[in-house]
């Protein structure tokens, strides 16, 4: 990805140990529909899976969401060993 541009999906990978761990596809859509990335489609398809309100697409999606994060976010972890 780059910073220009409209936000289109996000994918997910963490770092332990100096090694890049990615995370698998989600298989919460069934057989044939497997994802490793969260993109507008993926999010549609899961709301209409499990019957529910839409209202990420309603506040814009993961366009609304690359604004959102052009503005800055604070991220709060807990962690526990």
């Amino acid at each position: 990805g780059t910073d220009a541009g409209d936000f289109s999906e996000m994918r997910r990978h963490y770092i332990q140990d100096g090694k890049i761990v990615y995370s698998p596809p989600s298989t919460i859509l069934g057989p044939g529909k497997e994802s490793d990335s969260i993109t507008d489609q993926f999010c549609d398809d899961k709301k209409e899976l499990f019957g529910d309100v839409k209202d990420y697409q309603k506040h814009g999606g993961m366009h609304g969401m690359g604004e959102s994060l052009d503005r800055g976010h604070a991220m709060i972890f807990s962690l526990w060993d």
